[in-house]
């Protein structure tokens, strides 16, 4: 941007109220007038969350392709730090603006929809590369030419995009979202039964979602543990299976809760120790990767329950990743297509995933990986990949076995 406006100045009018432009320590372009006094257009990097600008100040903050942040959000509350205060007797204007191509954020939308939400407050507009004076007939047919038809509403319209699918593609996802399951929680709740419960939380759109239990049914839980708040990473996930019917039939989603951490795992153990009752499970998985090994102790000594650590270390992680895209194509797992994040957060995960928002596909992986441990389904055949649960076998590891051995469905 800073070249850009450097060649736009020459010749131009607003030259003569340019006093110099700087291009060291950072690019900055200062205006001087001697009825206004001096400004200047300063232009840095936000990397690290922009924590090297927090000794800066001014007036307007303009991020430049704002949708490739992958933590927009933090970025947004430190920049917005940086826009307080007076200067020269006068208040600071403190608007912040991004700019940006649609690319798949859901940090960046979230902003974008707060200008139909809250339009006092925030102003949103999508401007299509047609309206570009600067862009010449033959220049506008060549960019039409060169970007297949599928693609033209986002990159030429600025339609809001759907995330790749790089590893888990639409069609892979699509036919394992049940509307059934959606159907029955509406009508659950509209008739104020009990046991049906839905949560919304700001950002992040479903936080908890639980279908009454079921007696006679056979249920397995699954958790990635975390500390921190929904939408963001590092936030607890906690996934209720109903397997009664498994493999024979699919799996299907009976509690879904994406929790708020607040710094501690407290609010993670006390959800998932409430279903484990609640449900009545029969089993249940945690992702014990790390730091979080030490949870093998606490659930089974201290909360005396049935509950396995697995290891996304090594090549156990790919592992859990293939289990469950196999059961996605095999159709042997459901869940309601109203728990939006389920749906974006697959269609964005990517390897490497240590700079995304990946914890429910996390939760997803290793619940399918936990059921492809202990019952046989029809896609065996096709991998010889395990997934280990963490440690020597102990007394109820041996008794699980034992008790559920793979039986070949027919």
């Amino acid at each position: 941007m800073y070249q850009i406006l450097v060649e736009l100045i020459e010749n131009h009018r607003i030259e003569r109220f340019v006093w110099k432009i700087i291009s060291k320590p950072y690019p900055k372009i200062v205006l001087k007038h001697s009825g206004i006094g001096t400004s200047s257009l300063e232009f840095m990097s936000a990397a690290d969350d922009a924590n090297r600008i927090l000794s800066w100040e001014g007036d307007w903050i303009n991020i430049d392709e704002a949708g490739l942040l992958d933590n927009l959000d933090d970025t947004i509350v430190r920049l917005g730090t940086r826009l307080r205060g007076t200067v020269h007797g006068r208040a600071r204007l403190g608007r912040l603006s991004l700019t940006t191509n649609p690319h798949v954020n859901p940090q960046l939308y979230y902003r974008f929809d707060l200008g139909e939400d809250n339009p006092d407050e925030y102003l949103s507009m999508k401007v299509s590369t047609r309206s570009n004076k600067n862009i010449t007939d033959d220049q506008l047919k060549a960019l039409i030419n060169r970007i297949p038809e599928r693609e033209r509403d986002r990159w030429l319209d600025g339609d809001r995009p759907e995330a790749e699918g790089r590893e888990f593609p639409a069609s892979l996802v699509d036919p394992c979202e049940d509307e059934g399951l959606d159907e029955i929680m509406s009508v659950g709740i509209d008739k104020g039964s009990p046991g049906f419960i839905q949560e919304i939380a700001p950002k992040a759109g479903i936080v908890t979602w639980q279908l009454p239990y079921e007696e006679g049914r056979r249920y397995i839980t699954a958790m990635d543990p975390g500390q921190g708040n929904a939408p963001y990473r590092n936030a607890p996930v906690i996934m209720v299976w109903d397997v009664t019917d498994f493999p024979a039939s699919e799996m299907r989603l009976r509690g879904f809760w994406w929790g708020f951490g607040d710094g501690s795992y407290q609010p993670c153990i006390s959800q998932f120790r409430h279903w484990h009752e609640y449900y009545r499970v029969s089993f249940g998985a945690f992702e014990s990767t790390g730091s979080q090994v030490g949870f093998q102790e606490y659930f089974r000594l201290e909360e005396d329950m049935l509950v396995y650590g697995m290891s996304f270390a090594g090549n156990a992680k790919y592992d859990a990743l293939v289990a469950l895209k196999l059961l996605m194509s095999k159709q042997l797992i459901r869940w309601p297509k109203d728990i939006k994040a389920l749906r974006q957060q697959m269609l964005s995960y990517k390897l490497p995933d240590k700079k995304i928002t990946q914890d429910i596909v996390s939760c997803m992986s290793l619940a399918a990986a936990f059921a492809r441990r202990f019952y046989y389904s029809p896609y065996e055949e096709d991998t010889k990949s395990e997934v280990f649960l963490d440690g020597e076998p102990a007394r109820h590891d041996r008794a699980f076995v034992e008790r559920f051995e793979r039986v070949a469905t027919r």
